[in-house]
């Protein structure tokens, strides 16, 4: 009779320990070979979650990176924006200090020019205490009138061709010099203020300086851009320069020498070639040829000078005052 082995004694009972009765061991069971596995099995779970450390390590170095990246460009971008408003304001105080400097210089030319209006005034205003009183006749208006023996009217502009310190007494040279009536009042009667001045305050002479004198045309056949003056018909009055087409044209510059393509058409189609000088085969005749168009253009006008005028000799005007 066999014996028979006796049964395995029972499980030790559950302790409070890490392990659960589900999740004990029987290593005798497992063997070498099963921890071996286990352990390998653990292995690579623990390599799988360095990896996974190791990548989010690695993407938030590029997030980092990322990060700095724009910092720095918001960085650049913020310094050249601050560079440009700087600049931009440098440029403005440039500017604003150029037109404060170009205001206080005419400003200065201004002064200088009142200061100058001022002293001529006073001129005036002394020359009228120590003028003496005039002799002449009395017109019809009861405005007393004064004429040398040739008869000249005062109010009269003639050229004197002798330098300004000879101008002789009772004329003045038209420069738009301001004069006062109560000096002046035969010649105030005469021009009042048609070539400027303050109506009752002082009048100013005709400033003829450089200027050519032209008859005022009663007709309007003469002066074709009367109506460019103020005033038509009243002596005084500005017309500004112009120029007129001349009568002989003027000849554009030359362009050198050159050469322009044509098109040619076959009236009997043959070896042709478009643009070429060679005859069409078959016919000696070809026609309907033209230049080809460059496309609207213009050309420059040489010559010319700083005005337009006739031949010319250099006088004063002057103005019988007195």
């Amino acid at each position: 009779m066999t014996d028979v082995p006796p049964p395995p004694p029972p499980p030790p009972p559950p302790t409070s320990g890490t392990f659960t009765k589900k999740f004990q061991l029987d290593w005798k069971a497992i063997g070498i070979g099963g921890i071996i596995v286990a352990l390998a099995g653990g292995l690579v779970t623990f390599g799988t979650a360095i990896g996974r450390i190791t990548a989010m390590e690695n993407q938030g170095a590029r997030l980092e990176g990322r990060l700095d990246k724009q910092v720095d460009e918001v960085r650049t971008v913020g310094q050249q924006e601050q560079d440009k408003l700087k600049s931009a304001t440098t440029a403005a105080q440039n500017s604003i200090s150029a037109r404060g400097d170009e205001l206080s210089l005419l400003a200065e030319d201004k002064k200088k020019e009142l200061e100058g209006f001022a002293r001529q005034l006073l001129d005036a205003m002394a020359t009228s205490k120590s003028a003496p009183k005039q002799s002449g006749t009395t017109s019809t208006s009861g405005t007393q009138t004064t004429a040398d023996p040739l008869g000249v009217p005062i109010g009269t502009i003639i050229p004197f061709a002798g330098p300004k310190d000879r101008i002789p007494e009772g004329w003045q040279s038209c420069e738009g010099q301001p004069m006062l009536p109560a000096t002046y009042p035969e010649l105030y009667s005469v021009i009042g203020t048609l070539w400027g001045g303050d109506k009752g305050t002082f009048f100013s002479l005709p400033n003829l300086n450089g200027a050519f004198l032209r008859g005022v045309d009663f007709s309007g056949q003469v002066d074709k851009e009367r109506k460019s003056r103020n005033a038509h018909g009243v002596p005084g009055t500005q017309q500004d320069a112009a120029t007129a087409m001349p009568k002989r044209p003027f000849a554009t510059a030359p362009a050198g020498a050159h050469d322009h393509n044509y098109r040619g058409v076959d009236i009997n189609p043959g070896n042709w070639q478009s643009g070429g000088s060679e005859k069409p085969s078959g016919r000696d005749s070809y026609s309907n040829r033209s230049t080809s168009r460059i496309g609207e253009h213009t050309h420059q006008i040489e010559g010319g000078d700083d005005e337009t005028r006739p031949l010319n000799f250099a006088v004063i005007f002057i103005i019988r005052v007195k």
